[in-house]
């Protein structure tokens, strides 16, 4: 920890940098917009995290320092991430009772989210499998609140979560093995969302975030995704451990 982290900042407000983040799809246009940015783009950066002390899983990028991570505006040459500075006080930051019964994690991830395509079918672990294959306290439980969109390819928002009747284990295993990815969109539930709407996808739930969504999506504090596509609809190459 650096000499600067070790100021106290629990008596004030505390300024924190934009944390973009990069991701597997591709979006961030409204993101940048809602940002004032000139020429708002689509690109790798379709997250944003808020007060985040969560670091990003990204295959190749683990040489990255702080990816993921909130960084406080400090005016000092060195890096002071908010979890850092959590930690060296952690009862002033987040609660006496909070630090009793959750320790020095905030217990939760905000992000703001904009798909410019459909992510890849995915499902993420609940508590009890995250700590049986990630020796994690917490898995990835998330709540979707959505603020609007925009029409991608003549196409409103969408988002696709739950098994349909008639999907078994061994048609998805057998669906999955073949990559038939038009058969597992199929037995997947298609839903418009409408600004307002919040949906809560319990870990174990397969689901995909579709195209032009713009959205808070509130987490349990972990970046545990399994995918189910080998490959992005923009064709970026999925490996078993991306």
């Amino acid at each position: 920890m650096n000499k600067t982290s070790k100021l106290d900042r629990s008596q004030g407000p505390i300024t924190l940098q934009p944390t973009r983040v990069w991701r597997t799809y591709i979006g961030g246009q409204l993101l940048e917009q809602w940002h004032g940015t000139d020429d708002p783009a689509d690109g790798h950066y379709p997250e944003e995290w808020v007060s985040s002390v969560v670091d990003a899983r990204n295959q190749g990028r683990e040489a990255i320092i702080n990816e993921g991570l909130s960084l406080i505006e400090s005016g000092e040459d060195e890096a002071i991430t908010l979890r850092e500075q959590i930690a060296t006080n952690p009862e002033a930051y987040l609660g006496a009772k909070h630090v009793q019964a959750m320790g020095v994690n905030p217990g939760v991830l905000v992000k703001m989210l904009d798909s410019a395509e459909r992510l890849a079918i995915q499902v993420h672990p609940d508590r009890e499998t995250a700590q049986r294959l990630f020796q994690s306290a917490y898995g990835k439980t998330e709540a979707w609140f959505f603020l609007g969109g925009r029409e991608v390819k003549g196409e409103q928002p969408y988002v696709l979560c739950g098994f349909k009747p008639g999907m078994t284990r061994q048609k998805w295993e057998s669906q999955f093995h073949a990559q038939d990815v038009e058969g597992m969109l199929n037995g997947l539930h298609k839903i418009y969302p409408q600004p307002g709407d919040v949906f809560l996808i319990r870990g174990g739930m397969p689901h995909a975030i579709g195209p032009g969504n713009w959205m808070i999506e509130i987490q349990e504090p972990t970046d545990y995704t399994i995918r189910i596509e080998r490959q992005t609809v923009s064709g970026l190459n999925l490996s078993e451990h991306s």
